[in-house]
């Protein structure tokens, strides 16, 4: 056997692992299913919660700085959105959820999905089909979303 061959595998090992973790941090994606699934679950959560007026389940998804653009690019906070299903403003009577992407980064994420609902806003029959962006930020071991951003879509 060759002596230089085992320092030629040895580099070429190394070129390997350092490509391949260049390629990590370039793109900054993390491969971790079981980030994807709990935001996946935590996405449907959000969705039921708003279905059931689940005004504790907000309070625990949506962070303290939580801001929401929507379709008409008006942004509202946390305690506006959660306030408009605690006081009946806002009543969904339908909701689901479908063609969600997760993007993970770590110690936040991108999950982006399509939403269709019904219900009613201040009385006012309201029906829609969204495209939703929501940032995620993991704290204390769990996930928190600190924004949503929505764009109208064609049914």
């Amino acid at each position: 056997m060759n002596p230089s061959l085992p320092t030629f595998l040895t580099a070429c090992l190394a070129l390997l692992l350092f490509t391949g973790c260049a390629h990590h941090t370039e793109t900054g994606l993390h491969q971790r299913p079981n980030a994807e699934q709990e935001l996946v679950a935590l996405e449907h959560q959000l969705s039921q919660a708003y279905a059931t007026r689940n005004v504790a389940a907000l309070e625990q998804i949506f962070a303290d700085e939580y801001t929401y653009t929507l379709g008409d690019g008006s942004v509202v906070d946390r305690n506006h959105e959660i306030g408009k299903l605690r006081s009946g403003k806002l009543i969904i009577d339908q909701i689901s959820e479908y063609d969600v992407t997760v993007r993970d980064y770590g110690d936040f994420a991108v999950v982006t999905l399509r939403v269709i609902f019904s219900g009613s806003e201040e009385g006012k029959p309201l029906q829609g089909h969204e495209r939703i962006t929501d940032v995620f930020v993991r704290r204390d071991g769990r996930w928190q979303c600190i924004n949503t951003a929505a764009t109208p879509m064609q049914p």
